[in-house]
């Protein structure tokens, strides 16, 4: 949006990025993104962790616990933060003056309605990476939904579309 644009063009120190981290198996498209961005003194990356039992915008699970952010503290990420407040708010990501946030996939059911695309394009850059285009052809519909999309500034994809043919 105008804000993320605005940011961008002032320069102000490090370009700050939230990783938004819920869906695990998607973490090793983004990983390597993000090491580089903390090695790059250019960046300030952040590992924002959001609970994985959400389910059309509700998180299904009142006890507190974020099992995301226990999977990263596990394997040594103490920088992790976690997106579910104490007092059962989530952080707010406006405040954090954030240029680009990468989401983990496309689907706007599995996050809370204030990390949902369309409301996190009016702050930030929405940024995707894709995983697994080459078994989803058959769902591109799905997987490319306009919901999500047409609040995305860029995605990637490991593969061109179509996929080439399997040869048989």
């Amino acid at each position: 949006g105008f804000l993320a644009e605005r940011r961008l063009k002032r320069g102000d120190g490090p370009v700050r990025v939230g990783f938004l981290c819920q869906y695990i198996p998607s973490w090793v498209k983004l990983q390597p993104i993000y090491d580089m961005m903390r090695a790059d003194s250019r960046f300030e990356p952040f590992l924002i962790c959001v609970p994985s039992g959400i389910q059309d915008g509700v998180l299904m699970d009142d006890s507190g616990k974020n099992d995301t952010l226990d999977y990263f503290f596990a394997r040594g990420s103490p920088e992790a933060i976690n997106a579910l407040q104490p007092d059962g708010t989530w952080l707010d990501l406006k405040a954090m003056n954030l240029s680009y946030v990468f989401y983990p996939r496309p689907y706007n059911a599995y996050m809370p309605p204030c990390y949902q695309s369309q409301n996190v394009y009016r702050h930030s850059r929405i940024c995707l990476i894709l995983y697994g285009m080459a078994v989803t052809q058959e769902i591109i519909e799905v997987t490319l939904n306009r919901e999500f999309y047409r609040y995305v500034y860029c995605y990637f994809a490991e593969l061109p579309y179509p996929r080439i043919q399997n040869k048989r």
